[in-house]
Parts: structure tokens; C-alpha cells; sequence
């Protein structure tokens, strides 16, 4: 989507923006940077969630803002407003206002103990909040399981019958865990890299797009899982999960208490990355379209669903302590 005049009128009266400060951030036409008296701010534009959704979304960063999470937080418009309906084309828009978040995604050689043990920090940290949000009985996200990209009987083909078994395996096992306050809540479901930029020795979250109500133990799994994916780069990735690993469980420790049963359960949910990882093929592109790479990514995702293995070799058990 671009930012047609008549859009960008209508945004520059809302939040008071810079005039033609407005630049487009990504293909997708849906971030933007722009300035208010000069200093600089994202846009966001979409219609990915509903009004209430982004409204949920917009009301929990802003309570971890407040009670000093470092995280990019929503500026209301001139109308007090945390999202804004913007018409367009005979559909709603949604317009939601970020503080820019300062610095950069961390490098290659930025990676190490120090920078993984402080995103177990801020994990910590938001986990802490968020067993203490006052709105989450109320939030209109959705779980973990409702999500479109989550649906496999819908997207993945009926042939994959093994793969569907699993998933349905793995799923009832998920769901059978243990549910309260102190286990399953709102979380960002997407700390990666891209996610979190640093500036010094200071991260600042960002992006709460696809925050849901979902296990706590899920953000450090996904952390895992792609924080080792960005990070490695040498030959011994058996040693350098176990390091990474261990950083990152003493970081979120010092924050948060985390106990051996969910330690041992990072598997399942590293697990159910990969199974995202797969349906996402399906929900979003033709598959028969593939270059060789895809095929050969999809192929190492189905291949490790149907036959049980581990995304790492990894033992939990080794992590207590």
C-alpha cells in the first residue's frame, strides 16, 4: 500500500507529522518513517489485525513502556487515540505511531554472551510485566493456536498425512501443559533479531505485531531458534547452541524464575517453530513455484517433522541450575 495524498492529508492532521516527511520503509507498503518538529518516528499502516487487536497490541506495549521495559512505544494521535481508522478505497486502515527505536540490528561480530544474556533480560523483564497485566483476562489477541499461519489442516496438503499427525500430536501435547497466571499470557512471540535493535549496551524491542496469548517458555524458544540461526558462525554448532543457550536461560534467570520443567520443554516448542516454519510455505506462496533453495528448505522441515527430529542436539537437562 502506498500513501496516496489524500491519506498522507489526513495522517499529517492526525499526528501532526513534519509535511512530506513520509517515507516508505518496506515493500510491503505498510512501514514508514516520518518526523514530528524534526525528530523521527514510524508509521505503521494495516489492516493484518482487527481494530480491537491493534488496540490490544498498542495498550501492552505502552504498559511496558511505563514500567520500564525498553520497547518502541505508541504515540497517540492529536485525538488521543492509540490506533487510528483511516478510510481508503472503501476499506479501514489502521495508522499506529512508534517512537524510532535507536541503533542498529546487531552484527555478526556483535553476537556474544554479554548481547544474548541481555535479551534473556528483557524477555525476563516483559514476562514479569505480563503476568501482572492488568488486561490480559480482557485482550482481544488471540492464542497462539487461532492464528491463520497456525492452521495446517487448512494449508498444508491432505497428502502430508504424517505431517498432520504430528501436528496434531504435538498440538494436544501443548495444550495439555500446565495453564495459569504464571505460565501463559501475552508475549511478544517473535524476539529475533530483526526484532531488537541495539545501541550500545541497550536493546529496545520492537515490533509487537504478532504478540498472542501463548506459554511463556515460547519467546525463549523462538529466541533459540533464531537467535542461534543469526548468530552462528563456526563449525561446532552442538557447543555454540549449549553457550548460546545457557546465556540466554542466566539472563531471563535474573529476571524471571524459570523452572526445570519448562527448561526440558523448549524442545516442544522449538518443534512447533519448525511446524510454523512449514505451514507458512503453504499459507503464503506456491509451493510448485520453488527455486531449488526452497524446495530444499521445505524439504528439511518436512523431513524433520515426520521423522521426530530434534531442531537441536541439544540436552535442557544440562541447564539447571
Amino acid at each position: 500500500m502506498s500513501l496516496d495524498n489524500r491519506i498522507s492529508q489526513k495522517i499529517y492532521g492526525l499526528y501532526r507529522i513534519d509535511k512530506d516527511s513520509i517515507k516508505s520503509l518496506n515493500e510491503y507498503g505498510e512501514l514508514f518513517e516520518c518526523a514530528i518538529q524534526g525528530q523521527p518516528f514510524i508509521l505503521r499502516m494495516t489492516d493484518y489485525k482487527t481494530f480491537e487487536e491493534q488496540n490490544a497490541e498498542a495498550d501492552f506495549i505502552n504498559y511496558l513502556y511505563d514500567n520500564g521495559v525498553n520497547v518502541a512505544n505508541v504515540i497517540p494521535s492529536e485525538n488521543g487515540n492509540l490506533v487510528e481508522k483511516i478510510e481508503h478505497v472503501g476499506q479501514e486502515i489502521y495508522a499506529v505511531l512508534f517512537s524510532k527505536a535507536k541503533g542498529h540490528h546487531a552484527t555478526s561480530e556483535e553476537w556474544n554472551s554479554a548481547l544474548i544474556d541481555k535479551c534473556g533480560q528483557i524477555i525476563g523483564k516483559m514476562h514479569v510485566l505480563s503476568k501482572k497485566y492488568p488486561n490480559t483476562s480482557k485482550s482481544s489477541i488471540i492464542d497462539w493456536y487461532e492464528h491463520d499461519e497456525m492452521n495446517y489442516l487448512k494449508h498444508v496438503p491432505s497428502k502430508h498425512t504424517v505431517i498432520i499427525e504430528k501436528c496434531n500430536a504435538l498440538f494436544d501435547e501443548i495444550k495439555a501443559l500446565p495453564r495459569n497466571e504464571n505460565t501463559y499470557g501475552l508475549i511478544h512471540s517473535d524476539v529475533a533479531q530483526v526484532n531488537f535493535f541495539l545501541d550500545n549496551d541497550r536493546i529496545t524491542l520492537i515490533d509487537f505485531q504478532d504478540c498472542e496469548h501463548n506459554y511463556f517458555i515460547n519467546d525463549l524458544a523462538v529466541m533459540i531458534y533464531f537467535g542461534i540461526e543469526d548468530s552462528f558462525n563456526g563449525n561446532d554448532i552442538k557447543s555454540y547452541s549449549s553457550e548460546f543457550i545457557a546465556a540466554l536461560l542466566k539472563g531471563y534467570s535474573r529476571e524471571c524464575t524459570i523452572e526445570p520443567f519448562w527448561i526440558e520443554k523448549i524442545p516442544l516448542f522449538l518443534k512447533l517453530i519448525e511446524i510454523h516454519q512449514f505451514v507458512m510455505f503453504y499459507c503464503y506462496w506456491d509451493v510448485e513455484t520453488f527455486d531449488e533453495d526452497r524446495k530444499a528448505r521445505l524439504n528439511i522441515y518436512r523431513k524433520n517433522i515426520e521423522y521426530d527430529i530434534p531442531v537441536l542436539d541439544v540436552d535442557f537437562k544440562s541447564f539447571y541450575w
